[in-house]
């Protein structure tokens, strides 16, 4: 099931519907409307790349799209709508939010940012606490079995003790 993290109404409502309209009718022909197919293959693709970067962090789909994962999908829809035709130039303003909403996206990945929406579920084997991949254990040195001498060497390591 593909998440969504954005709608075409909300990006319309959004960017304008006559913006919208300029960058995706295909053949003009004196119809004043958004493409909608091209909007929601832009809406699409975004939402998996979205995905991409949550999905290991948080359960997906998500129960409440926080508005700041909303309007961070809004602004990737928009730069994607705009490369969609190579001569067309992409306003700076555009490429730097696209820019930052992606940094965002990594930052999460990373565990240095958070969604805004609480109770959100951790990915199933991540550390609910750091929301990284790793789990934390009880375990501390004098546990152990084996020696780091005896460590080492099954590594081919010689640790020169």
């Amino acid at each position: 099931m593909s998440e969504i993290y954005t709608t075409q109404a909300a990006v319309i409502e959004r960017f304008g519907e006559n913006l919208l309209t300029r960058l995706t009718v295909e053949n003009p022909d004196g119809e004043s409307v958004v493409e909608t197919n091209v909007l929601g293959k832009a809406i699409t693709a975004v939402d998996g790349i979205v995905s991409s970067f949550l999905r290991d962090k948080y359960t997906l789909p998500l129960v409440e799209v926080p508005p700041e994962l909303e309007e961070c999908a809004q602004n990737l829809v928009l730069e994607k709508v705009y490369s969609g035709k190579p001569e067309r130039e992409t306003p700076k303003n555009v490429t730097e939010r696209a820019a930052a909403a992606m940094a965002w996206l990594k930052d999460i990945k990373k565990g240095l940012a958070n969604l805004s929406v609480e109770g959100l579920p951790p990915a199933p084997g991540t550390n609910s606490e750091t929301g990284s991949g790793f789990f934390r254990t009880s375990k501390t040195k004098s546990d152990r079995i084996f020696s780091d001498t005896v460590l080492d060497s099954f590594s081919g390591r010689n640790s020169g003790r």
